[in-house]
């Protein structure tokens, strides 16, 4: 694990109720108590409509454990309005305000449970209102049990009638908690139910945006618990601060798996700001050249909501990950969800979510914030990180990085969508230069050389708008014409390369309505130039759907190996093209690109027989070449000259040949030539 120099405060949450109540002890309650934090008033108009914003005014989610992915969620009873936006799962999703601010107003005495996945000791519930007055009250009854629910007991009614100042707003925010002066609410319990009873003020119902539960775990390791904010690093203005000595204060990128680790980023929603760059994020580096504002720092900074995805080359086990903003005042701020998946990205759960306002210091700061577990591993299995960044305006961070184990490297091929990019189809946004921009295209295509010829081997190309084989390897996305391929179902085409390469990576550019930008064909490749055809992947790429529905949507499909190989001293590439998976018969493809190297020239295989000092050796070969074949005993003089004038083999990739070598030495070395 990455060590720091700063020194680490962890204080668990009931260590610290335990200390309240000795404190408090002489004045002992003999039930829960609930306590008003608010009403704070209106929040529903900027700049004060924001998730950072309401969790300055009181924490939001730090510990909670309905947020674990060990926690399931259901309504066992009434129902969940959805008039305002009501979604079952902004309940526990760790944020006060989403971004569509929606809230949850439940029908009289519908019964909302929550079972944990494991024991806890319970020390306080917190009860996040967002509505007009009175409907910031919170009027429920909560129930725990200790046997996943086949036996419930009444914990606490609660009856708190939000206090009317001020008197009347529309989009109210208030918070009340309920806790115990013994610092303990409910031991042991592994299940939670919130029977909801309006507000009691009048009206049938009460909004709310977020419940969170906090306590110690008894059967598991502790909570994800650990958000470290580490404090500020000022660079004076006109410094030449330099990264070595902000990495003497806070190391950063040290041992980072981000740097190492990732086969692939990129923003999967939002966009960049400021003129930075995606690999800012990830170089190692908190500040570059210098110390002063905007261009001497390595900016990283998109809007508010852009989503963050790093896909790894394997599953690791994360033990740490730290956060750096820096620059100036308004830009510090730690707000994001981060999330992992272990299915390279197709689904995701959330980890964590931060909230922390602003630090208020003055320009030039570098902030770091640290995520730990008491338990060594804040996640297990992870092949892909998602952030999601929420600051209240573009943040700016230094470095994001992520410390872990390797568990495993993949082992088969993996198919990564990097759009969809959304409408394409009208000026400005309707040019080659436009959606290079989004994604590289054509830049050492293989298939762009002369040397490569392309044939559709069976099937057809439909016509109707603009197919050409040509366009597919011309190395334009979008040519003049904006032809589009659609293919007729089990339709094959081929290419020929003209030499063996080993090949990296294969993009799929499609173009067309959406749905029909999903990629869903068959990959295969050869060695002996089509003779046979090996089976390198089913590619089954649904577009994500997101927009909805455009009718000149842009997508991009990149299929690639952990290894960095997808398939050696490969000279034919056959795709067999299967409609788009999605119930329409064809996808619209306008740029295919491969690329790779070529095949290395090197000797496969070496045999001995020492009772006739015969050894055979066999290389990688071309037909119709000649080599020469040498023998060194310390690879410097290599004047032995077996034989320098040696013809390939006429057919297949490689050539054997058997040669008589006299010498008494224990160690000999071979080398092959091409002529």
């Amino acid at each position: 694990m990455k060590t720091t120099l700063v020194t680490k405060f962890f204080c668990r949450l009931l260590g610290l109720y335990a200390l309240i109540a000795i404190a408090t002890s002489i004045h002992a309650h003999a039930a829960p108590v609930v306590t008003e934090h608010g009403p704070y008033g209106e929040v529903g108009q900027a700049p004060n409509n924001t998730n950072a914003f309401v969790t300055s005014l009181h924490p939001v989610g730090i510990g909670d454990v309905l947020e674990l992915p060990s926690t399931t969620r259901s309504i066992v009873s009434g129902r969940l309005k959805t008039e305002w936006g009501g979604a079952e799962g902004v309940l526990n999703d760790g944020l006060a305000l989403n971004a569509g601010s929606a809230i949850n107003y439940f029908e009289n005495d519908s019964q909302l449970e929550f079972q944990l996945g494991a024991k806890i000791d319970m020390a306080q519930i917190d009860f996040f209102m967002y509505a007009d007055w009175k409907r910031t009250s919170a009027w429920l009854d909560v129930h725990t049990s200790t046997d996943g629910g086949a036996n419930w007991n009444l914990l606490h009614e609660v009856r708190q009638a939000e206090s009317n100042d001020p008197p009347s707003v529309d989009r109210q925010y208030n918070v009340h908690s309920l806790t115990d002066p013994t610092g303990i609410l409910a031991s042991g319990i592994n299940a939670i139910r919130f029977t909801f009873l309006g507000d009691g003020m009048g009206a049938d119902e009460s909004g709310y945006v977020e419940i969170d539960v906090y306590g110690e775990a008894l059967d598991q390791p502790p909570l994800v618990d650990h958000v470290t904010d580490t404090g500020n690093l000022n660079i004076p203005e006109g410094s030449s601060a330099t990264n070595a000595e902000v990495i003497a204060v806070q190391p950063v990128g040290t041992g980072d798996i981000l740097e190492t680790g990732t086969r692939d980023q990129f923003l999967s929603s939002g966009k960049l700001t400021l003129g930075s760059e995606l690999k800012n994020i990830n170089d190692g580096l908190a500040v570059s050249n210098g110390g002063t504002a905007g261009s001497a720092h390595n900016l990283f900074s998109v809007s508010n909501g852009s989503q963050l995805d790093f896909l790894l080359i394997g599953t690791f086990d994360i033990t740490q990950i730290d956060l750096y903003t820096l620059w100036a005042p308004g830009s510090t701020g730690h707000a994001y969800t981060i999330s992992t998946s272990s299915d390279g990205g197709n689904t995701f759960q959330r980890l964590r979510s931060v909230s922390l306002p602003d630090s208020g210091a003055g320009d030039r700061i570098i902030r770091g914030v640290s995520l730990t577990d008491a338990g060594g591993n804040l996640a297990k299995g992870i092949d892909a990180i998602r952030f999601i960044f929420l600051g209240d305006s573009d943040p700016v961070f230094a470095e994001i990085d992520v410390f872990g184990t390797l568990v495993s490297l993949h082992t088969d091929p993996i198919v990564t969508e990097h759009g969809p990019y959304g409408e394409v189809g009208q000026a400005p946004n309707n040019t080659n230069a436009f959606v290079t921009s989004l994604h590289p295209v054509g830049i050492g295509d293989v298939l762009e050389l002369p040397s490569t010829t392309r044939s559709i081997v069976s099937g057809r190309l439909k016509t109707e708008w603009g197919g050409a084989e040509g366009v597919l390897n011309d190395g334009l996305a979008l040519n003049a014409g904006s032809a589009i391929n659609y293919f007729e179902n089990d339709s094959q085409l081929e290419f020929q390369l003209g030499a063996k390469i080993d090949m990296a990576q294969i993009d799929f550019f499609m173009y067309a309505d959406w749905k029909r930008t999903s990629a869903w064909l068959d990959v295969h490749t050869s060695t002996d130039g089509g003779a046979n055809w090996n089976l390198l992947h089913e590619v089954r790429q649904a577009e994500s759907n997101d927009p909805p529905s455009v009718d000149r949507q842009y997508n991009v499909h990149s299929l690639t190996d952990p290894t960095g190989i997808l398939a050696s001293g490969i000279n034919a590439i056959r795709f067999t093209f299967l409609g788009d998976g999605m119930g329409a018969d064809e996808s619209g493809y306008v740029e295919i690109d491969v690329y790779g190297v070529e095949a290395p020239f090197v000797i496969t295989e070496i045999n001995y027989s020492p009772d006739d000092d015969i050894v055979t050796l066999t290389w990688i070969s071309r037909p119709g070449a000649t080599y020469g074949v040498f023998m060194s005993t310390d690879l410097t003089d290599w004047s032995a000259d077996l034989d320098d004038n040696v013809s390939a083999a006429a057919d297949g990739e490689t050539t054997t040949r058997t040669f008589e070598v006299l010498s008494d030495e224990t160690e000999l070395f071979f080398r092959v030539e091409e002529n």
